[in-house]
C-alpha cells in the first residue's frame, strides 16, 4: 500500500512538472512569436488583413521562427503544408501544398492554391482562384489570377500575365510582358513572350511554337505542329489554323477559316 502511495506522488509530481514545462514552452514559443498572433496589417488598396507575422513556414512548425522586424506574413485564414519562407504575403483562403514551396517577396491570396511540387518565388502573385501545380514555376514579377491555372512543367516569369480561364500546361514559357487570357490554352513546347497576347478560344501547342512581338491570337485559332511563329503585329483569328513550319509577321492578319499545314517553310507577312 505504502509503495502504490509512493507511485501515485511520483505520478503527481511528474504530471506537475510536465503542466509547467508546457507552460514555460508556451510562453517562450509567444516570445519567439515576437507579435501578437492576431496582427492587422493594412494592403496597398487600404484593405486591413488579421494574420501571423512569420520569418518560415514549414509543415512541422509554422510559428517556429517568428519576428517583428522581418519574415512573410500569413493570413488567419491560410493553410500551409508546405513551405514559405523569405517576405512572402500569404493571405485569404489561399493553400500552399505539403511539397510546395513559397519564397521571396511572392504574395497568395483569395482562395489559390499552389499545389504538388509548384514553386513561386520572387515577386510574383497569386490570387482570385488560379491554381499553381505540378512542377510548373511562377517567378519575376509574373501575376496568375482569376481561375488561371500553371501546371505540369509550365513556367511563367518576367511581367507576365496569366488570367481568366487561362491554362498553361507542358513545356510552355510565358514571359516578357506577354498576356494569356480568356478560355486560351498554351501547352507543349510553346513559347509566348514580349508583348504578344492570346486570349479567346485559342490554342497554342507544338515542339516549336512561338509567339511575340506585338502580335495577337484570338478567337478559335490554333498554332501547333514544328516551326510555327507568329511575330510583330500579326493577327491570327476567327478559325485559322497553322499547323507546321509557317511564319507570319508584319501586319498580316489571317482570320476566318484559313488553314495552312505546311512541310515546307511558309512565310506569311504583309
Amino acid at each position: 500500500m505504502l509503495q502504490t502511495s509512493r507511485l501515485f506522488l511520483l505520478f503527481l509530481f511528474l504530471l506537475n512538472s510536465s503542466v509547467q514545462t508546457f507552460a514555460r514552452d508556451l510562453q517562450t514559443a509567444r516570445e519567439i512569436m515576437g507579435v501578437d498572433p492576431s496582427e492587422v496589417i493594412e494592403l496597398e488598396d487600404g484593405t486591413e488583413v488579421r494574420g501571423y507575422r512569420v520569418k518560415n513556414v514549414t509543415s512541422t512548425n509554422l510559428f517556429c521562427q517568428q519576428t517583428l522586424e522581418d519574415g512573410g506574413f500569413v493570413g488567419e485564414d491560410v493553410l500551409v503544408e508546405g513551405d514559405a519562407y523569405g517576405d512572402f504575403l500569404l493571405l485569404s483562403s489561399s493553400f500552399v501544398g505539403s511539397d510546395a514551396i513559397v519564397y521571396g517577396h511572392a504574395q497568395i491570396y483569395g482562395n489559390s492554391k499552389i499545389k504538388e511540387n509548384a514553386r513561386v518565388f520572387g515577386n510574383a502573385r497569386i490570387f482570385g482562384r488560379a491554381e499553381v501545380m505540378g512542377n510548373a514555376r511562377v517567378f519575376g514579377n509574373a501575376s496568375v489570377y482569376e481561375n488561371a491555372c500553371v501546371e505540369k512543367y509550365a513556367s511563367v516569369y518576367e511581367y507576365a500575365e496569366v488570367f481568366g480561364d487561362a491554362k498553361i500546361s507542358g513545356t510552355a514559357r510565358i514571359y516578357g510582358n506577354a498576356r494569356v487570357y480568356g478560355k486560351a490554352e498554351v501547352s507543349s513546347n510553346t513559347r509566348v513572350y514580349e508583348n504578344a497576347e492570346i486570349y479567346e478560344n485559342a490554342r497554342l501547342n507544338g515542339t516549336d511554337v512561338k509567339a511575340h512581338g506585338n502580335c495577337r491570337i484570338y478567337g478559335y485559332a490554333k498554332l501547333g505542329g514544328n516551326k510555327v511563329e507568329v511575330r510583330d503585329n500579326a493577327e491570327v483569328y476567327g478559325g485559322a489554323v497553322l499547323y507546321a513550319c509557317t511564319i507570319v509577321y508584319g501586319n498580316r492578319k489571317l482570320f476566318k477559316n484559313f488553314i495552312y499545314f505546311g512541310n515546307a517553310l511558309n512565310i506569311i507577312n504583309d
